[in-house]
């Protein structure tokens, strides 16, 4: 049972699935027998070839559905047993603020607002990078979290070891942010603490929820319900979790509502530089408005696509061709100035979470312009999130909605106080750990 092995990613599908098929046989085989070590070694290989990033595209939430090689693995019984829910006994809440620990792939992005109004309202938060801690680096990989969860499966939950002790020992809670390798290791754990993961978009297309242990958790929340429900579908018995759809925030303290006098023609794009974001559909939107009027302009915000791909290139001449009408700002840590200069904020994507920059364009009165993502559109997509004024299908619509909608909108600044604004969301961020909310399935 060997896979031949070609130069590159060039394997073809029916040879992998018949490699897998075999291995799954055997690998059952060896699950009968209580070869755990064999049963570990095959199910981590199949996984990790399964995601490979050639096969599995991580911006198209459909890629899993149909997959004839997750077709085999669901079929192996062991794979079955490793991954069957288990009820987990709810540890205590708390009555109040506490010592809350998060830990995050080098990736705190999202989460760090919401920390430090955490921290404002009597928290105590300690932050674990896992990506530069030693012992995370060293078992947050496939095969080590495959070899626990068959422990956990036959009854034999593992020790947590003494560094993740030590690490939980001053928390009350925990918060794991990203559902990636560090939540499926540490959900093999009886970590006796709250404990809460937050998935992405990005982790709903890998194997990591497919290896969480759902007994080693006490909730799981997603940033958006078309998420949730991509995760659910590829792995069923995350749907036996409580969960909660808790979208991110945006703290209008650091915004104005002050606007340049070009503002009124004036549109921005925050984030560029790959296809999934689609700049092509914001310049579809501006070349239907230079038609009306010459002076409108958009202001492309963030790095530059990489002109080594043949995309990058056609997409920056395309940019140059508009001369002035196309203003490219680069990366930017000063947003709220930017959004002065800004009366349309764009999403053009063919698929997003929830894209935060929409959120901060309408804190500050821009007019929203959002394409209802068409890659997630079966899903609710954009109008699953925003009002449904907001929402576009073409360029042509979207020029309609700008030359309708004159800035500042205080109906858009409005919506975004009254549901996303960041204390709002934090109310519900410490709900998942108080009492009040001990019980239940929240779907």
């Amino acid at each position: 049972m060997k896979l031949r092995m070609y130069r590159g990613d060039d394997v073809p599908e029916n040879e992998i699935a018949s490699f897998l098929s075999d291995a799954l046989m055997e690998c059952d085989r060896a699950w009968e027998s209580g070869k755990d070590a064999l049963v570990a070694k095959l199910l981590a290989t199949m996984l990790d070839i399964i995601f490979a990033p050639k096969r599995i595209q991580v911006t198209d939430p459909d890629s899993l559905s149909g997959d004839s090689l997750m077709e085999l693995l669901n079929e192996s019984r062991a794979y079955r047993q490793i991954t069957e829910h288990q009820q987990r006994i709810h540890t205590a809440r708390l009555g109040g603020p506490g010592r809350l620990l998060i830990l995050h792939p080098h990736n705190d992005t999202f989460i760090k607002i919401h920390a430090e109004e955490l921290e404002q309202t009597g928290w105590k938060i300690t932050w674990l990078d896992t990506k530069t801690d030693s012992w995370f680096a060293a078992h947050a990989n496939t095969r080590t979290i495959v070899r626990l969860a068959i422990m956990n499966s036959r009854g034999n939950a593992p020790r947590v070891p003494s560094h993740v002790a030590n690490l939980i020992a001053d928390a009350d809670a925990i918060w794991i942010e990203w559902g990636l390798a560090q939540a499926a290791l540490l959900s093999q754990y009886r970590l006796n603490k709250p404990t809460v993961i937050r998935i992405h978009r990005y982790e709903a297309q890998t194997q990591w929820p497919l290896l969480f242990n759902t007994a080693g958790f006490d909730s799981i929340t997603y940033v958006s319900d078309w998420v949730r429900r991509v995760a659910q579908m590829h792995r069923p018995e995350l749907a036996e979790m409580p969960s909660q759809v808790i979208s991110l925030g945006v703290d209008s303290r650091c915004f104005t509502t002050d606007k340049t006098p070009a503002a009124v023609r004036t549109l921005a794009l925050v984030g560029w530089n790959r296809p999934v974001k689609d700049p092509d559909f914001a310049l579809a939107i501006l070349d239907r408005l230079l038609e009306k009027d010459p002076s409108w302009r958009l202001l492309l915000v963030g790095d530059e696509p990489d002109t080594n791909t043949e995309w990058g290139r056609r997409l920056v001449k395309r940019v140059g061709s508009h001369g002035e009408s196309v203003e490219n700002l680069g990366f930017r840590r000063d947003i709220p100035e930017v959004l002065k200069r800004v009366g349309y904020i764009l999403s053009t994507s063919r698929l997003e979470s929830f894209h935060s920059a929409v959120i901060e364009g309408a804190v500050t009165g821009c007019v929203p312009v959002v394409r209802n993502w068409p890659d997630v559109k079966h899903l609710g997509g954009a109008a699953s999130i925003y009002p449904k004024e907001w929402i576009v299908e073409t360029p042509e619509e979207a020029a309609a909605r700008i030359l309708t909608n004159q800035p500042p909108s205080e109906k858009a600044r409005v919506f975004v106080t009254e549901t996303l604004a960041l204390n709002r969301i934090n109310h519900q961020i410490e709900d998942l750990f108080y009492r009040k909310n001990l019980e239940g399935h929240h779907r």
